[in-house]
């Protein structure tokens, strides 16, 4: 266990310095997520570009649960969107027909689908 530890610390002062040199990133800014489930980690997750890693179930190809270190949208950008959307204010939009809002709507909450 202490070699494994050992060559975990080597990697990661080597991803520090080279993204030191390469992205300007600080050993205050990368930490060093855990995906697995079996023990108590400081971190099991990481934000990158909007979208959450953690620990979450995934379907096997038999239909059989297992854990699976997967993406989602982060809460920041759930929250942005929803801010998005009340800016949009909506329930001010009472003279319009369920297809206007439908036609208004539908492209931005799509693209939000796909994220």
């Amino acid at each position: 266990m202490q070699r494994v530890l050992g060559l975990v610390d080597n990697l990661l002062d080597l991803v520090l310095r080279l993204t030191d040199l390469l992205l300007g990133f600080t050993s205050a800014t990368i930490n060093l997520a855990f995906g697995d489930r079996r023990g108590e980690h400081e971190h099991t997750s990481f934000t990158f570009l909007g979208y959450t890693f953690r620990p979450r179930s995934a379907i096997r190809k038999d239909g059989s649960l297992f854990t699976s270190f997967l993406p989602a949208m982060s809460n920041e950008a759930i929250k942005a969107k929803s801010d998005e959307l009340r800016a949009m204010r909506i329930h001010h939009r009472t003279t319009w027909s369920l297809n206007d809002l439908a036609a208004w709507l539908n492209p931005k909450v799509a693209g939000w689908m796909y994220y």
